[in-house]
C-alpha cells in the first residue's frame, strides 16, 4: 500500500491487525512519489512490470491476488510531458 505523506499515521494499528499484517509481510506501505518517480521520471511500463512480479510474488506466496491501493490523485498534475518515460 503506498500512500502520501501523512501528518500523522494513516492507518490505526491499535487493534494489532495491520501490525500483524505488517510483521508477515502480508500488508506492505510506502510513499506513492517514490513508487512511481523513484528517478524523478515517471516510467509506467516500469510501474507495470513492477506490479507483475509483485503479483506472480504474492500468488507464489499462497495467496489469491494482489490489492494495490495507492493515493495518487495528485500526481497526473504533477507530470510534465518531459517526465513520462
Amino acid at each position: 500500500m503506498f500512500t502520501g505523506r501523512a501528518a500523522g499515521p494513516a492507518l490505526d494499528a491499535s487493534d494489532g491487525v495491520f501490525a500483524a499484517a505488517l510483521d508477515r509481510g502480508q500488508l506492505l506501505l510506502g510513499v506513492a512519489e517514490d513508487a512511481y518517480f523513484p528517478a524523478e521520471v515517471f516510467d509506467g511500463p516500469a510501474r507495470v512490470a513492477e506490479f507483475s512480479a509483485q503479483a506472480q510474488e504474492a500468488v507464489a506466496a499462497g495467496y489469491s491476488a494482489l490489492r494495490v491501493y495507492a493515493d495518487n490523485g495528485a500526481m497526473p498534475a504533477t507530470l510534465a510531458p518531459r517526465d513520462v518515460a
